[in-house]
């Protein structure tokens, strides 16, 4: 459903590398807030957000935080983040989704207690290292060059500018693929902050 559009404010796109993928989780807050139904809404949307908290939940507290914070959205978390992954070209990180789903199903009382903090699993902090790990985290500068350079010419502008404002996860390959996915949506309309409010409230009108 590449009709359904994504709005995004001009200064988000155009900011840090990361900035695109936060403001499209933020996006899709709103519409739901709004009254959107997920039901409503394209799977990759789903996808991708899931992914989004996923990412960052285990880069600020592990898959031990992760799966705490989860809660009950957590097989259905994960099997649209592992749809995300794919989604975006990650395959190494739908893998390692895939492994926490199996050692959550097979530990339930374990995996209850998890909340990033005391209760961690060890099992799930041998998944942090991975996901920790220099080849899952960041393109090294052929890797990154290669890239780039697999990329449509529009999402070539837009890396070239993302990532010349800082340094800071510039070679980040999350943050790379989804910014990537997101600019090349056929769907995408990037507008002056002071247009979107309303572009989204006729969205939520719409549905």
């Amino acid at each position: 459903m590449t009709d359904f559009p994504i709005i995004l404010r001009e200064g988000e796109v155009h900011g840090e590398v990361y900035g695109i993928t936060g403001a499209f989780v933020g996006y899709v807050n709103d519409l739901i807030r709004g009254g959107v139904q997920t039901k409503d809404l394209p799977g990759a949307f789903l996808d991708l957000y899931a992914l989004d908290f996923y990412y960052w939940q285990v880069c600020n507290g592990g898959h031990s935080q992760f799966v705490g914070n989860a809660g009950a959205r957590l097989q259905a978390d994960l099997d649209h983040a592992i749809r995300g992954a794919a989604l975006i070209g990650m395959p190494d990180l739908a893998q390692l989704m895939e492994d926490c789903r199996d050692w959550c199903d097979a530990n339930l009382d374990e995996r209850d207690r998890q909340d990033g903090s005391a209760n961690r699993a060890s099992a799930l902090d041998v998944l942090d290292d991975r996901f920790f790990s220099q080849e899952l985290m960041d393109h090294e500068e052929a890797g990154f060059a290669a890239f780039v350079a697999s990329q449509p010419t529009l999402v070539r502008a837009w890396l070239e500018e993302a990532t010349r404002h800082s340094r800071f996860r510039s070679r980040n390959r999350y943050c790379l693929a989804s910014g990537a996915w997101l600019r090349a949506y056929p769907g995408i309309r990037i507008l002056p902050g002071d247009e979107v409010s309303a572009a989204v409230a006729a969205i939520v009108t719409a549905h």
